[in-house]
């Protein structure tokens, strides 16, 4: 299971405009023409989505940008924002609801 690509996110950064905003990014999409803001936790998890980062790596990522609270579900619930946003360039497991354990 762990060399499942879903188990891998992908950003997607083609067609996009991005302005940070505090500890905030604005996205713009050029092709669907629709702007989207991620909160600090999901600007994080999106920018380390490199298609190398496991869901583990990007809680990881999370914790060791100050988010001591942050848990697997904090990284789902980014993840399928980020999906629903079309950020991504695949769906991963979290944004199908189903459970990698």
């Amino acid at each position: 299971m762990a060399n499942n690509p879903q188990n891998y996110p992908v950003a997607r950064n083609e067609d996009l405009s991005t302005t940070t905003v505090g500890d905030e990014i604005v996205v713009y999409d050029h092709l669907t023409q629709n702007a989207s803001c991620l909160n600090a936790v999901t600007a994080a998890v999106w920018t380390a989505c490199n298609g190398k980062n496991t869901h583990y790596d990007l809680l990881d990522t999370l914790k060791q940008a100050g988010f001591e609270d942050a848990s697997e579900e904090t990284v789902n619930l980014a993840l399928n924002e980020l999906f629903q946003a079309d950020l991504l360039l695949q769906r991963t497991r979290a944004a199908t609801g189903k459970s990698h354990n």
